[in-house]
């Protein structure tokens, strides 16, 4: 497996083009913008080009803009890899939870311990709890 911790709007535009949901586009797009803005403020992982997470360092908090698997590589472990790395790197950072809004990955983030805590726009507003 290699990894690719930059922010390669290429090839993250790429990889989301093959996930099959057009949210994830729309969350590279958003995070395109926003890494213009405050570039020291992202954190991107690609592993393969087969699957990446953005984040944005908040304060206090991680906050997962994307997570994404290609069609072909769902199954492969690899979005729970980069979770794992994500909440390592929070953890790094002194950060006590990592947040997230979902429509159609809601399963899995509560499968992975984040809680629902609300409800914004027909996301589910989730939060894992990182301090333990």
């Amino acid at each position: 497996m290699k990894f690719y911790r930059s922010f390669d709007y290429n090839r993250l535009k790429a990889i989301a083009s093959k996930a099959g949901n057009q949210q994830i586009k729309r969350d590279v797009e958003y995070a395109k913008m926003s890494h213009y803005h405050n570039p020291e403020k992202t954190y991107c992982e690609i592993i393969d080009d087969k699957a990446f997470i953005i984040a944005q360092y908040q304060k206090g908090r991680m906050r997962i803009v994307g997570l994404c698997t290609t069609v072909d590589s769902r199954g492969l472990g690899l979005a729970s890899i980069l979770l794992q790395r994500c909440v390592a790197e929070s953890k790094k950072c002194g950060y006590t939870k990592i947040t997230t809004r979902s429509k159609s990955g809601a399963d899995y983030y509560a499968r992975k311990g984040f809680d629902v805590v609300g409800i914004k726009e027909g996301d589910f507003l989730l939060e894992l709890n990182i301090s333990e």
